[in-house]
């Protein structure tokens, strides 16, 4: 499978599109829609690494540029958040663990399963402390910006981790040719 994935991506990148693989940890085991519900994933450590992180790790070696996150819990690698706001997952197993330094985005964050268990100031501030570059499908774009600019102002998010991920943004941006210094 990993195999097969590596290849999809190489076509896309050479199509001219970003591939993004997703949903890590990994879905492939969940069979709810994890747009309407939080779903948990009570797999043990090792089948999550095994099975779900595999495609995910050969993609990292291959040189993916984007991961998006699940919105489910994974109870042995976190017991209370799902993915995209665990620290624990995107810090230390994804960047750390792993190795991948590319762009890190949410799921959708409009959709009932996140509209229902976290306010939207919660939920932007929950990514982006936990360490994701890109918030998908905000609730109101408008009011994410602004619900940013006052996390950084106020010293919940820091101004050097907005830059960075700024910084990985602009370079898959410049990489892929979609965006020029000109």
């Amino acid at each position: 499978a990993a195999m097969i994935v590596q290849q999809y991506a190489a076509g896309m990148t050479e199509a001219g599109i970003i591939p993004v693989y997703k949903h890590f940890p990994g879905l492939g085991s969940e069979n709810i829609d994890s747009h309407e519900v939080i779903p948990r994933i009570d797999k043990a450590d090792d089948e999550l690494y095994s099975e779900d992180i595999l495609p995910f790790r050969a993609g990292i070696e291959s040189g993916i540029p984007c991961i998006m996150m699940s919105n489910a819990i994974y109870p042995q690698l976190d017991r209370k958040e799902p993915a995209c706001f665990s620290s624990h997952i995107i810090k230390d197993i994804l960047r750390g663990e792993l190795g991948f330094e590319g762009v890190i985005m949410t799921d959708a964050q409009d959709v009932p399963a996140i509209r229902d268990a976290y306010t939207e100031e919660d939920a932007i501030i929950k990514a982006i402390s936990a360490g994701c570059d890109i918030i998908l499908m905000p609730r109101d774009p408008q009011k994410a910006v602004y619900v940013i600019e006052k996390a950084v102002s106020s010293g919940i998010i820091s101004e050097e981790q907005i830059n960075e991920s700024a910084g990985r943004i602009i370079s898959l941006k410049l990489a892929s040719g979609i965006w020029n210094e000109e």
